[in-house]
């Protein structure tokens, strides 16, 4: 919508208008600083096609079926959307809310095969069910560790390994708060040392550096990665 007194950029948002500030990526080895890059975090926007658009997220979007030609085209265009405040529906035609037939025959299938199992094991002595799912898991390859009695919970080793790496780590694999975050930023510009963070949070180092990289303080190249991918 215009520009700040010093020259910066202003978005006008759902949530009303901001002053988009220059922000620096730093590439770190230590405490040395292998490469920075300052830029303003703004990107083009533009329309696109629902096929297109699979597999995103959106917080928000401007969604137009009114000339939708394929079964499920509207679902793929309105799934995309995280809620249902963010969605703008402009409009829609008989065919952009169609389940195709072939689909809605083969859920039927698989509703009346998942109800028929679920009768069937529903009477099978326990014994014999620890029995077929041991076997099972050995059929695929599965070592014998990871072979559980059926009244286990699917978790617990998931939780034992947690509790492992918690004997070194204290706040390995807890989430992140936002007050975390704020120091996490605090102590990432005041250039310290990786480990020395890592050891303050409680957390392994790989764990610093993937938070650092969800908050943009440094580069992800995997994300780079499946950008030319």
């Amino acid at each position: 919508t215009g520009f700040s007194s010093l020259g910066l950029p202003m978005v006008e948002t759902k949530r009303g208008t901001v002053t988009v500030d220059q922000v620096m990526w730093e590439v770190m080895d230590g405490n040395k600083i292998l490469a920075r890059l300052s830029q303003i975090p703004l990107r083009l926007a533009w329309a696109i096609t629902v096929h297109k658009s699979q597999g995103m997220s959106l917080d928000a979007a401007i969604i137009d079926l009114s000339q939708a030609f394929e079964f499920g085209q509207g679902y793929v265009a309105i799934s995309r959307v995280r809620s249902l405040s963010g969605l703008f529906l402009e409009g829609f035609n008989e065919r952009a809310l169609e389940l195709h037939p072939k689909v809605a025959v083969a859920d039927r299938h698989f509703r009346a095969y998942s109800d028929a199992a679920r009768k069937k094991f529903s009477v099978l002595p326990q014994s014999e069910k620890e029995n077929l799912e041991k076997n099972f898991l050995r059929a695929i390859g599965a070592k014998e560790s990871h072979v559980r009695k059926a009244e286990e919970p699917v978790f617990a080793e998931k939780k034992d390994a947690y509790s492992e790496v918690r004997k070194s780590h204290s706040n390995a694999y807890a989430k992140w708060t936002k007050e975390a975050d704020d120091e996490l930023e605090r102590m990432f510009r005041a250039k310290k040392d990786h480990k020395d963070i890592a050891i303050h949070f409680g957390r392994k180092p790989s764990a610093i550096t993937g938070r650092l990289m969800h908050l943009g303080l440094i580069p992800n190249p995997w994300a780079e990665r499946r950008k030319k991918k």
